[in-house]
């Protein structure tokens, strides 16, 4: 990489009254691309070492006051001017926008190609289209569930900003001119408000919904845009005793990015740190003294230039060197993803971005950008339609894994009836798994409930029923993932499905045995005292219907089965695939020092698959070919067919109705 000394020839001079050239922007401030350098290091800090600077992500919500506030005051402007022109906006957006972003989906593609599996490159392609239709923010959203991937090993996660960006500059302009000459202020101030209310309601109930959508975020975008308008009435508008505020500005950010973590219910009110923060210090003019000296250092706006290329590099090559090692990839590849980033981020600045962004022609060269960022939207669908190109050798690969474990898939393989979820305990509701398990002619013997696992475990009892059809194994099976079929437990829709399930037992009569079987780590960990209270009176009621009650253990947590596929790119020799002995007993969480001795009080029989998959030298993710899991905690249809052959004794015996 050239000496800084070569990029500081990049810089803009350094004086208020000039207009910089790649904002368009009637004041160019050399201390809102400083802002810009911090807001982008927190980020790049946080994805790449997250212990390090555990609230770095809102580094994002920096980025979206001053979005506000230069887009605002640019519009404020042109309004002035009578050039307002919607045309014309879009024409400047897609130049800002499209070259680096369609330049970097297409390389994440390229990459994609030779190290991802069909399933995730799939998702690539899914992703790609998103994000050439700035909703990736809506898709992911919808993609945070149960069985969600790991948001670490999304490529282009990080798209989800530009469409809150996008989306809020779909109406924003149409919005200014209509209440241009009017009271502008007071209609941002009520924007603003709306907004942050949503956030505030919405936070608590679906924490997905209020980072991911437009209308949680616009309250952010919109804060910038009133300093636009404050300094659009007032021209060199600032805050008397700027100095101070800016530093209060700084602290409120730096106590965010120190204080906040994932973990937090975010935005929320914790969003006003990062959101006033960054506020104060654009509100303290160019002049106060952090602004001037940090904010406005050559190396500081250097990499201010480079926000948005490196912002949209740094994490594609984060998330595959996750893919390709199997696990957080050690210091030095993290170190190393982080400078080819930066390198690369300079280069697109400086051969991409700046070329179009100056010296093209506007409306001809936003064309062609419109008609290739289609293009990349087209190559993700076609991506999404192929099911990740299983004919690619990484596709081919993909068949060694089975990843059934959507109860109706699962159960397909088996080719047995599933009806739906209101035919078997009268509601339905999404992400249910039901079946007629086998013999839907007969009456079942066993009922399996559970969550999810107990859909992992469905095959189990089908594979047996398969070897032995006796009437002892004919059984019938409902889950919800998450919901762990207890009795007046868990959310609304958690507890009326086990009222449904109640029912169904009541009314059946042939069920003699009840199967249980979760989440148990998770389930202990989250909530124990009233997760235990809950499963007791869950034994309770059912043993009071004459039925019995069988708990099934869950499988040993902690596996990397797809660290189990040899790709073709491999950042490390590393056996991540291998789940030792220690870690399986880690992720159990200990559950069973409380469970066990509970189910001994009441003497429910406990079904322990450990000593199946495990032993001192570690425990089995693979046998042969044929990977064992689907995910860390739940079984793949292979597992669970490996489960019922070697268990097929013990599990027989615990669910037979002669005791």
């Amino acid at each position: 990489m050239p000496p800084l000394r070569f990029f500081c020839r990049l810089m803009p001079p350094q004086a208020d009254s000039v207009a910089h050239p790649l904002h368009n922007h009637p004041i160019y401030r050399p201390d809102i691309d400083g802002m810009r350098a911090l807001a982008v290091v927190s980020v790049v800090l946080f994805h790449a070492f997250p212990d390090l600077l555990r609230g770095g992500f809102v580094g994002v919500d920096i980025f979206f006051v001053i979005s506000g506030y230069l887009i605002s005051g640019i519009l404020f402007n042109d309004l002035k001017r009578g050039s307002f022109s919607i045309l014309d906006f879009y024409v400047r957006r897609i130049k800002r926008i499209f070259p680096a972003l369609i330049l970097v989906m297409l390389t994440c593609f390229v990459l994609g190609w030779f190290s991802l599996l069909a399933e995730e490159f799939r998702q690539l392609g899914k992703h790609m289209t998103a994000g050439a239709g700035f909703v990736s923010n809506i898709v992911l959203w919808s993609e945070a569930g149960y069985f969600d991937t790991s948001a670490d090993t999304k490529p282009l996660l990080h798209l989800w900003s530009l469409g809150v960006e996008e989306q809020f500059y779909l109406i924003w302009p149409l919005l200014l001119w209509a209440v241009w000459k009017r009271r502008c202020g007071v209609v941002f101030i009520v924007i603003a408000l709306l907004s942050f209310g949503v956030n505030i309601a919405t936070v608590q109930t679906d924490s997905a919904a209020a980072f991911y959508l437009p209308f949680s975020r616009f309250w952010e975008l919109t804060a910038g845009a009133l300093l636009a308008y404050l300094s659009f009435r007032k021209p060199g508008f600032v805050l008397p005793g700027a100095t101070v505020f800016s530093w209060v500005g700084l602290v409120a950010v730096a106590a965010a990015m120190g204080l906040v973590t994932k973990t937090h219910a975010f935005p929320g009110w914790w969003a006003i740190f990062p959101v006033l923060g960054a506020w104060l210090i654009l509100a303290s003019g160019p002049q106060a003294w952090l602004n001037r000296r940090v904010f406005s250092a050559r190396a500081m706006v250097w990499i201010g230039l480079i926000s948005y290329p490196l912002y949209l590099w740094h994490w594609p090559l984060l998330a595959l060197a996750r893919l390709l090692v199997g696990q957080t990839p050690p210091a030095t590849i993290r170190i190393a993803a982080v400078c080819l980033a930066i390198a690369l981020a300079w280069l697109t600045y400086r051969f991409v971005e700046r070329p179009i962004r100056v010296g093209a022609r506007g409306r001809r060269i936003a064309g062609v950008l419109a008609c290739l960022m289609l293009f990349v939207g087209y190559v993700g669908y076609y991506t999404v339609q192929r099911n990740g190109m299983e004919f690619r050798d990484m596709g081919r690969i993909t068949k060694l894994f089975n990843a059934d474990v959507e109860q109706v898939a699962v159960l397909n393989r088996f080719e047995l009836p599933h009806p739906s979820c209101d035919q078997l305990v009268g509601a339905a509701h999404p992400r249910d798994w039901c079946t007629n398990a086998v013999a839907p002619s007969q009456e079942p013997a066993f009922l399996l409930i559970g969550d999810s696992y107990s859909g992992a475990y469905a095959p189990t009892f089908a594979s047996l029923y398969r070897s032995k059809p006796v009437p002892d194994q004919v059984f019938r099976q409902f889950a919800r993932g998450a919901c762990p079929s207890l009795l007046e437990y868990g959310l609304d829709y958690c507890r009326e499905i086990s009222g449904k399930i109640a029912e169904y037992v009541k009314r059946t009569a042939s069920i003699k045995t009840i199967v249980l079987a979760e989440n148990w780590p998770g389930y202990y960990l989250a909530d124990g005292e009233q997760f235990t209270q809950a499963l007791e009176r869950t034994v309770v009621f059912y043993r009071q219907l004459g039925k019995r009650v069988v708990i099934l253990l869950s499988p040993p947590n902690g596996a990397n089965p797809k660290a189990c596929i040899m790709r073709a790119v491999r950042l490390s020799d590393a056996n991540f695939c291998d789940l030792p002995l220690a870690r399986a007993e880690q992720f159990d969480t200990h559950y069973r020092d409380t469970l066990l001795p509970q189910m001994q009080r009441l003497k429910v029989p406990v079904f322990d698959p450990y000593p199946y998959f495990c032993s001192k030298d570690g425990c089995k993710v693979i046998d042969g070919p044929r990977i064992l899991y689907y995910d860390p905690g739940h079984l793949s249809a292979y597992g669970a067919e490996f489960l019922a052959t070697r268990a097929s004794e013990e599990l027989s015996a615990l669910i037979a109705v002669s005791h």
